[in-house]
């Protein structure tokens, strides 16, 4: 676990360079630790899915709305696809758990953030590379895969 500690201590370090093995074992440490954080809700609404097909299956007229991630009726359905603002307020209305569950991911996402995308620059650093190719991240598909080949090439040196 060197490799994961390093991460979080030089979270804020933007000098010096990361090995490839820091980099691989920190970037399963962050897709371990995010993928364990988006499994109860993933959970949840495929239980829900479910749910929403046995019910509807049974005669009670359901529909899975993925905006909220539950079973409605099809008025429902309805509204909350027109009505963003009713989105926001069924969301409002669930319990704190069911909130903090869902919102869980995206927190962790927000807080592993800058951490890896510091990771990353000190790796194309090390690679050989400006931190400027980071840039390439923002093409969608290609760009981040293209960042990742170049995070996996040996050290410059």
């Amino acid at each position: 676990m060197t490799a994961a500690g390093r991460f979080w201590r030089l979270s804020f370090r933007w000098s010096g360079t990361a090995s490839r093995s820091e980099y691989w074992w920190a970037t399963v440490h962050v897709g371990l630790l995010c993928g364990a954080a988006s499994l109860p809700s993933a959970l949840a609404r495929r239980a829900e899915r479910i749910r929403a097909q046995q019910r509807d299956a049974a005669g009670e007229d359901l529909v899975f709305n993925g905006a909220v991630g539950e079973a409605v009726t099809r008025e429902q359905d309805e509204l909350l696809r027109s009505d963003p603002a009713a989105v926001r307020r069924w969301k409002e209305a669930r319990p704190r758990a069911v909130q903090l569950r869902d919102d869980l991911p995206n927190l962790l996402q927000i807080l592993v953030g800058i951490p890896s995308l510091n990771l990353h620059v000190r790796r194309l650093r090390d690679a050989g590379y400006s931190a400027r190719t980071m840039l390439w991240s923002i093409v969608p598909v290609a760009g981040p895969l293209l960042v990742m080949i170049r995070c996996s090439r040996r050290p410059a040196r």
